[in-house]
């Protein structure tokens, strides 16, 4: 998957992810907005935060090491004489197994070259299988820890305003009561 595109497919999902932290609150309140402590969207933005955010990030993070991680996997797979020599040489053998990657040109490649592009090709693939799994993984264990976080949320919120309307309904009911009658 195109990482344009699977940032895409996460800002949907993000989004979805509002609707339903908003739908949530509002579930838990029975329907009644005046019951929450805060705004139904405040629910749904924090729900879009915590699936958002952190796919996001780990979607950065991937881009950044995976090119690198392939590189270092596959001149780990060179034979000895390619690993040992020197740097630079060595990041002219790894431009040529990206150009033969690009060009899909065999022609006077060397084979041990061809090997490598093709474990480089395999890797990408794997990278990007794991990626997408990953991000559908992610999504859906935030989902569920985001929707456990806004349902905790919102039940000690609703806890702590009836306990405070209850007890101003005792001030005021001791406050009547200790009202002497007058003559």
């Amino acid at each position: 998957m195109q990482p344009a595109l699977l940032a895409l497919v996460l800002l949907v999902l993000t989004s979805i992810g509002y609707y339903l932290g908003r739908g949530r609150s509002l579930r838990v309140a029975n329907g009644s907005a005046r019951v929450l402590h805060s705004l139904p969207s405040y629910y749904g933005f924090y729900t879009a935060l915590w699936c958002g955010i952190p796919a996001l990030l780990l979607l950065a993070a991937w881009l950044l090491l995976e090119p690198a991680i392939v590189t270092r996997l596959v001149v780990a797979d060179l034979p000895s004489e390619m690993r040992e020599l020197p740097e630079a040489r060595r990041d002219l053998v790894v431009n040529d197994i990206e150009n033969v990657l690009e060009d899909n040109t065999t022609r006077d490649a060397d084979p041990d070259i061809l090997a490598a592009a093709e474990r480089y090709r395999h890797l990408q693939g794997l990278s990007a299988a794991a990626l997408a799994v990953a991000g559908a993984s992610g999504e859906t264990s935030k989902r569920t820890l985001s929707w456990s976080v806004v349902e905790i949320a919102l039940s000690v919120r609703m806890r702590t305003r009836a306990r405070s309307s209850s007890a101003l309904t005792l001030r005021n009911a001791s406050k009547i009561c200790s009202l002497e009658p007058s003559a």
